[in-house]
């Protein structure tokens, strides 16, 4: 058996263990295996014939984990925020779609059955959103999207010419399931950029060094996948980062932004400007899947007529064909188009009440930021700024692509919920050490490093701290 299979079973076991330990480290793990794909790789298929359900059983772990460790993790204000219950009500929309809709013309695997595998999605980001909630948890989150999307990017970069062989030389099949498809890569290493930049900004110069490579490597990932999605995110996500920037941090943001962009400009070739001509391009010149993909859409318009509550999750390809019968068995290439075609007007009530409940609550965090400690203002106000743009780049991509049904745009529509979360525990640490005293009556308290006193209402340390 190679090494890197002994190492990767090696670190699999790890993590169920660790996961079990602590609920983090499964979080960690179970984004991590997403975003690398074992099961794709060459070391994985090595152990493939064994049918081990890794992401499952991460998910497990961490789900015992929440359960074992309950007591540590319960000092949220609500169980449930409105976010959360949106997302579980989406889930019952996708659910509910299933049986009112059409039946499936073939047989699906349970796999990819949309809503089986979006009840696993809820269950992990509830997960996400319920052990994410302090700062040095949040501060780990973001981390695991820098190395996931080093990884990601040095696969790009060292991936064969077999994997270019694509439309238009696109890189296809890097990364885990949801990455098969370069759109899809593309999108998910857009949102990642702005979380790489803020780590950029506020670690030290180890950390500089890795999101640098990190940043660069994303960077060059989503040139090399020829995506106009990807490449429209990046778009999206830059204009976003102008209008959004801190007013604290502006002029650091639009250094950082300039560099970025030079730095960007000198990774691409013919081939990516040649492909992203076409989103300009005139009905005679554009080429004929991006011309199909608007035929598509104006059929999808037809279809929702005749059945606004939805086709059923899965049948938009099989239907295509009767509102626009050069199109047979193609898919919508956007969320929006596959969600309200699919799940009907209730899905796509819910799916825009996710996205815009998503930014109201950063919205919230960033007003209130200014009554934290001082020690935490700038983590809430970059945290917020990363998540806002990140959104934003999944949002634009998702006019062209279909992630309706991936896993990672949620976890983004959820993080404001952890960001929320991060700033009621800040506040209710700061207000269990804050004790009101008169100036005339000194008051010992127990601190961390030992006793402190409070005079004339003044917090000194005691002698010998």
């Amino acid at each position: 058996m190679p090494l890197k299979t002994l190492f990767f079973l090696a670190a699999f076991a790890a993590g169920c263990v660790g996961a079990l330990y602590s609920p983090l480290v499964g979080v960690v793990a179970y984004m991590l295996h997403y975003q690398i794909g074992p099961e794709r790789q060459w070391w994985g298929q090595e152990i493939s014939h064994w049918g081990i359900r890794y992401s499952f059983l991460l998910g497990l772990c961490s789900a015992l984990s929440v359960v074992i460790h309950y007591r540590s993790l319960s000092r949220w204000k609500t169980l449930l925020t409105g976010q959360e219950w949106l997302l579980i009500g989406f889930v019952a929309v996708i659910w509910l779609s299933a049986a009112i809709g059409l039946p499936p013309e073939q047989e699906i695997d349970p796999i990819d059955y949309a809503p089986l595998k979006m009840t696993k999605v809820a269950l992990f980001c509830l997960i996400l959103t319920h052990v994410v909630t302090t700062p040095q948890r949040l501060d780990i989150l973001l981390w695991t999207f820098v190395v996931g999307a080093l990884f990601l990017g040095w696969q790009s970069f060292t991936a064969p010419e077999w994997m270019f062989e694509g439309v238009g030389g696109r890189l296809e099949g890097v990364g885990g399931a949801d990455f098969s498809e370069s759109n899809a890569l593309g999108a998910y290493l857009a949102a990642c950029l702005p979380i790489i930049g803020v780590q950029f900004v506020r670690s030290g110069w180890k950390g500089k060094l890795l999101c640098l490579a990190s940043g660069v490597l994303a960077t060059n990932g989503v040139i090399l996948t020829r995506s106009r999605g990807a490449s429209l995110a990046v778009g999206g996500a830059v204009a976003l980062a102008v209008l959004m920037a801190p007013r604290s941090h502006r002029k650091i943001v639009f250094v950082g932004l300039v560099i970025a962009a030079v730095g960007a400009f000198a990774l691409t070739d013919d081939t990516f400007w040649d492909r992203l001509s076409t989103v300009t391009a005139s009905e005679e010149e554009r080429e004929s899947s991006a011309q199909a993909r608007l035929d598509v859409w104006e059929g999808s318009i037809g279809m929702f007529q005749d059945y606004w509550y939805g086709v059923g999750p899965g049948n938009f390809q099989s239907m295509i064909g009767r509102y626009a019968p050069q199109h047979v068995g193609r898919d919508a290439h956007s969320a929006y188009v596959r969600c309200y075609s699919e799940l009907g007007i209730q899905g796509i009530v819910l799916y825009a009440a996710l996205i815009l409940n998503a930014f109201y609550s950063l919205m919230r965090v960033r007003r209130a930021h200014a009554a934290l400690p001082p020690a935490h203002r700038d983590t809430v106000v970059w945290a917020s700024y990363c998540m806002t743009i990140g959104i934003g780049a999944y949002l634009v991509a998702g006019i062209t692509m279909t992630s309706t049904y991936l896993e990672a745009p949620y976890w983004f529509l959820m993080m404001p919920v952890c960001l929320q979360r991060v700033a009621d525990s800040v506040r209710s640490a700061a207000r269990d050490v804050a004790i009101t005293v008169s100036p005339e009556r000194p008051v010992g308290v127990s601190g961390v490093h030992g006793v402190r006193e409070f005079h004339g209402g003044t917090l000194r340390r005691g002698r010998g701290q």
